[in-house]
């Protein structure tokens, strides 16, 4: 952990990473997301590297830092940000959860997706 970072332990009793090189208004945290999705969603970037850009671009924290932050073990994340291993979906909410992101099944037609959000 470095220098800029602070521990503290939240209601589940786990360390939460406090950080404080990166202090982002909520219109910024929320345009990562969003450029996130859109290159997910264009199948330009793959859930690994959003994990890992929003990782290091919203928490500013290292692997294991992250790892211990979400619960689950250093080698799951970096085999997840890397596109190896088969993880459940819980291991991956799990992960993905603190960015403000959710994993779900979705059409990879963009056309189709246009047309279930309109219905909707």
């Amino acid at each position: 952990m470095s220098a800029t970072e602070v521990k503290k332990t939240n209601s589940a009793g786990r360390n939460a990473i406090v950080s404080k090189r990166i202090n982002l208004s909520r219109e910024e945290r929320e345009a990562l997301v969003i450029e996130v999705t859109v290159n997910m969603l264009k199948g330009t970037m793959t859930k690994g590297e959003a994990l890992k850009y929003l990782r290091l671009n919203l928490f500013s924290v290292n692997q294991a830092d992250y790892a211990k932050m979400v619960g689950i073990s250093r080698k799951v994340l970096s085999e997840i940000e890397n596109g190896k291993g088969n993880y459940t979906e819980a291991i991956l909410q799990k992960a993905f959860r603190p960015l403000g992101m959710v994993v779900t099944v979705m059409p990879r037609d963009l056309a189709t997706l246009d047309k279930a959000r309109a219905v909707s």
